[in-house]
């Protein structure tokens, strides 16, 4: 009988022995893997699209004998970077986008679009827009009609 205990204590010491090295080993795998998860960059929970980009030609632009209903309204006032380099195609371009901030967006561009009523302020006063008085980068106030993302602009005054 003292036998049968001697061995039943033994094999019991062997299955904690065992379960206990089985619990530190998948403990210790556990912890690894979160240490590994927490190190990776989390994925974006949100997207935005590719903003559509609509040609300059597209979009009226009221004329000098337009009626005061066709006239349009300054609905977007904005300080921001002029800026005509595509970043896709790693080229400069005749289209101006306007890039600029807002609380809690840090990051907002618009197409800019320049019709014979837009005035500019290149320092020397109000005169019609010359957009090769404005170079990539500058630092301009933009004033206009903003229709999705694409502003018609009345003034701009490069700052």
């Amino acid at each position: 009988m003292a036998k049968k205990q001697g061995i039943v204590s033994v094999l019991a010491i062997l299955i904690l022995v065992v379960l206990s090295a089985g619990v530190g080993f998948g403990a210790y795998f556990l912890s690894r893997k979160t240490k590994e998860s927490l190190l990776k960059k989390p994925a974006p929970i949100f997207q935005p699209e590719e903003p559509a980009i609509v040609s300059p030609s597209l979009i009226p632009t009221p004329s000098p004998s337009s009626s005061p209903a066709e006239t349009l309204t300054v609905n977007f006032s904005q300080t921001g970077n002029a800026l005509n380099w595509d970043s896709k195609t790693e080229s400069y371009t005749e289209e101006w986008k306007l890039l600029y901030e807002a609380p809690g967006n840090p990051s907002l561009s618009v197409n800019l679009v320049f019709g014979q009523n837009s005035v500019c302020d290149f320092g020397s006063g109000d005169e019609v827009c010359d957009k090769s008085k404005l170079s990539n980068g500058d630092l301009v106030k933009v004033e206009g009609n903003k229709a999705g993302d694409i502003v018609s602009i009345m003034k701009l005054k490069k700052l």
